[in-house]
């Protein structure tokens, strides 16, 4: 579901904050890399390094951070769709349970011979 996706994007979003994610761009600035660094490439760091900057609140960086993330994350399903060796369980129509038994089922009817 798109809006549960979106729900925990927002969530993991926050709690890299609540743990310290600020400090750790800062950290990695003292260390003196840069925003052309390997490291800063990654996912909230460009829009971090933005805030501490001046050029953006904290607040716009972290909607911009939550955009990117989605964006992403709308990139994954879209190549993992069109991989067909894939399959999705659902496991809040299912169950953790019930997805396990899915998953096992197809694997066993899959591997007869």
């Amino acid at each position: 579901d798109r809006e549960e996706l979106n729900r925990c994007i927002d969530k993991r979003v926050d709690e890299r904050l609540d743990q310290g994610r600020i400090e750790e761009v800062e950290k990695l600035l003292a260390l003196g890399y840069n925003r052309s660094a390997y490291a800063m490439q990654s996912l909230g760091y460009q829009e971090l390094l933005d805030h501490l900057e001046g050029k953006c609140t904290l607040g716009e960086a972290l909607a911009r951070i939550k955009l990117r993330t989605r964006q992403y994350a709308k990139r994954q399903f879209t190549w993992f769709r069109k991989d067909r060796r894939y399959r999705w369980v659902d496991l809040g129509r299912w169950g953790l349970d019930g997805g396990v038994e899915r998953v096992l089922s197809q694997f066993r009817n899959r591997n007869r011979f």
